[in-house]
């Protein structure tokens, strides 16, 4: 039964589409002076039904259109120091749109952005607590102009702070407070 609710949180995790732009996604600690951290990540998104907002109801698509959005989220990052981290993500997509016999799509690399992390209150097995807080900057990376657009054409700001807490050997606590300063 374990083995199957794991399966099925996985699964969750790789058929979901990443919200755009994520700030924080890992705990307080940061990696070490000198040390490489890359991520990958697929997703999916396949919709084949919108929510009637005047009925308060799931509707189908009629005739079986679809709003299909798969992609890939790389990032890379190193330690600066041992306290103070830097990142970059390169998000790659593929859209397509099919509803009311208009047909859409777009491919290609969507808004990147820049994030640092900075340990106020670094994380070590004396303390078994850490904050950690970060900046980003996302650029206007991605075609506005596409068919179905890549990014939004404007240059965005977040910060935010992230709490880890050791409670006992088998749970860790995590709070986090992020905001993104959207362009116009």
């Amino acid at each position: 039964m374990k083995r199957v609710l794991l399966l099925i949180i996985a699964l969750i995790f790789v058929t979901t589409q990443m919200a755009s732009a994520q700030a924080i996604w890992r705990s307080a600690k940061t990696i070490q002076k000198g040390s490489v951290i890359a991520f990958g990540e697929w997703y999916l998104s396949n919709l084949t039904e919108s929510y009637d907002w005047t009925n308060e109801e799931w509707k189908d698509f009629p005739d079986g259109k679809t709003k299909t959005v798969w992609g890939f989220e790389t990032m890379f990052g190193y330690g600066i120091s041992d306290r103070w981290e830097a990142m970059i993500h390169v998000p790659v997509a593929f859209k397509s749109y099919e509803f009311n016999d208009v047909e859409k799509s777009a491919s290609g690399i969507g808004d990147i952005y820049f994030k640092t992390r900075y340990a106020v209150i670094p994380f070590t097995k004396e303390k078994k607590h850490a904050l950690t807080l970060h900046g980003a900057l996302r650029l206007p990376t991605g075609d506005e102009t596409a068919e179905m657009p890549m990014g939004d054409g404007t240059t965005d700001f977040a910060f935010g702070a992230i709490y880890t807490k050791v409670l006992s050997s088998k749970f860790v606590g995590h709070a986090k407070i992020n905001y993104w300063l959207n362009g116009s």
